[in-house]
């Protein structure tokens, strides 16, 4: 589908990608208002057993989730989403909610920018990505090193609970910076499922800290080749919190 740079709005509708599709050249912009729901719908889905692939978008959004995958492949190329939720809404209405999801999918962003940062300062607001049910994220170009900008006021990279965790995360590049105050929530990834984690390049500034282990009983393994770390007290952090299953 070639949107040939043409201005597409929407009011809560979905461009359900079925197969193998892929969405090219488009500008799309969300106009619903989420505070007449607690569900957001998102601007592209890929449906079950699809791969959708998006290259060369700009995606503009008043809602969470401009992007969903469940049991399916997604690839982003040049792909820029920008959130202007309202700050109460994105703290209350829409806590813990990312604007990329991620549900026993494989998740590909090589580069682009993902930016949502009209979250709350005291609460969670919008992930910029959330890994859950077995997921296989990559973030970057292995031969170039290079990857997205991710900044948020949540955790740019996150999934929250030990429960359907997010499985495997590897970053090879990009810029990931966590904008909230709030020191029990502020790092570049907070990574409340079990995750395994490896990071050959990029540069995580978390505020507090870079990478959150924060629920026990999980199973964590973090690989770090390289990278930049710019936390101001801690790199990795290994919380405190009860979780609801896995393995210590």
């Amino acid at each position: 589908i070639d949107m040939a740079g043409f201005l597409t709005e929407t009011d809560g509708n979905t461009i359900i990608a079925s197969g193998n599709t892929t969405v090219k050249n488009a500008n799309l912009v969300d106009n619903s208002n989420p505070a007449t729901s607690a569900a957001s719908t998102p601007l592209l889905m890929a449906a079950e057993g699809s791969t959708l692939t998006v290259k060369d978008t700009d995606i503009d959004t008043t809602s969470a989730e401009a992007v969903t995958a469940t049991n399916a492949t997604v690839v982003l190329e040049n792909v820029t989403i920008n959130s202007s939720m309202n700050e109460d809404i994105a703290a209350t209405t829409f806590d813990a909610r990312p604007l990329i999801y991620a549900g026993n999918s494989n998740l590909t962003i090589k580069d682009g920018s993902i930016v949502a940062d009209s979250s709350s300062a005291d609460d969670c607001g919008l992930y910029g990505i959330y890994g859950a049910n077995g997921s296989t994220i990559t973030l970057g170009d292995q031969a170039t090193g290079e990857g997205p900008t991710i900044i948020t006021n949540s955790a740019p990279i996150g999934t929250n609970n030990t429960t359907g965790g997010m499985y495997k995360l590897t970053i090879y590049g990009g810029y990931y910076k966590s904008l909230m105050s709030h020191k029990s929530w502020m790092g570049a990834m907070y990574l409340g499922g079990g995750s395994e984690v490896e990071i050959f390049g990029g540069t995580f500034d978390g505020g507090d800290y870079d990478i959150a282990l924060p629920y026990k009983p999980a199973k964590y393994i973090v690989k770090i080749h390289g990278g930049v770390f710019e936390g101001s007290e801690i790199t990795i952090k290994k919380d405190y919190k009860n979780g609801g299953s896995g393995e210590d």
